[in-house]
């Protein structure tokens, strides 16, 4: 158990990567979904994605998996409350669990950066294998800022996955360089290695329907955090270990991470 993922999940957070909400928008401008499709979202955390993506293109075929099995309960629980069915939201360990070439789309936020280094060219192997040919990756990931030192970016990790049981970001693949270097040795083109500096922090509205249930679902985890003893203790110890890392300045950037796999590949 992660007790970060844990609150989060508790409290139903949304949008846990680099811009929040605007840069769920700028991710789906990327992932141009087309009706009819079967895409995937890798570690969905508590579901909020999932609903505005289904709001916005229902007929997808649109399915699931995390590791966190309390972010798994809070996603099914936003599911039911959004009137979805919660069906084809699922845990996995390290194996995708879907057959070769099932997805025309793979997508994920904040997700890759902090698998461990060992793990992701395997993983990256994985989506590449369960992608139909020109099938396509998009990733929102926060990657480290050109020109931070590889010391600093070994200190931060090991004093983040002491007090968070994560790390900030991968250390072995700490650009986007790296990045499309990971990309092609898995077999894929790059298409798009896109800065999310230039997008807006601005909320989006609050609008009927399904999105309109999951803000509340969310707004609801928020009032929890406020109200419940237990919950604002956590938080304040949250923002106590946060406060160590103020001294490096800014050290991270939201990235657009598009890839392609070839044609003709299995």
């Amino acid at each position: 158990m992660n007790k970060l993922l844990d609150f989060f999940a508790a409290v139903h957070a949304p949008f846990l990567h680099a811009r929040g909400y605007a840069g769920t928008l700028a991710l789906l401008r990327v992932l141009q979904p087309v009706p009819g499709e079967r895409i995937l979202e890798l570690g969905f955390g508590t579901g909020q994605t999932q609903v505005e993506l289904l709001s916005r293109f229902p007929a997808l075929e649109l399915h699931g998996v995390e590791k966190s099995p309390r972010m798994l309960a809070a996603a099914r629980r936003r599911f039911r409350f959004c009137g979805l069915r919660p069906n084809l939201l699922q845990r996995y360990e390290t194996t995708l669990p879907y057959p070769d070439g099932y997805f025309d789309a793979v997508f994920c936020e904040s997700v890759l950066a902090i698998v461990p280094d060992a793990e992701l060219p395997g993983l990256f192997a994985e989506i590449h294998r369960v992608l139909k040919p020109g099938g396509r990756l998009c990733a929102n990931e926060s990657l480290w800022r050109e020109g931070t030192a590889p010391a600093t970016i070994a200190e931060i990790n090991e004093t983040c996955l002491a007090a968070f049981g994560l790390v900030q970001a991968s250390g072995a693949y700490p650009y986007p360089a790296d990045w499309q270097r990971l990309g092609e040795n898995a077999g894929f083109t790059v298409r798009t290695l896109q800065s999310l500096e230039a997008v807006s922090d601005q909320p989006g509205p609050m609008l009927p329907g399904r999105r309109w249930r999951a803000a509340l679902f969310s707004r609801w985890g928020w009032l929890k955090k406020k109200l419940w003893p237990r919950f604002r203790q956590q938080e304040r110890r949250l923002r106590e270990q946060e406060q160590q890392f103020a001294a490096y300045g800014l050290y991270l950037m939201g990235w657009l991470l598009v890839f392609d796999k070839k044609e003709g590949t299995t």
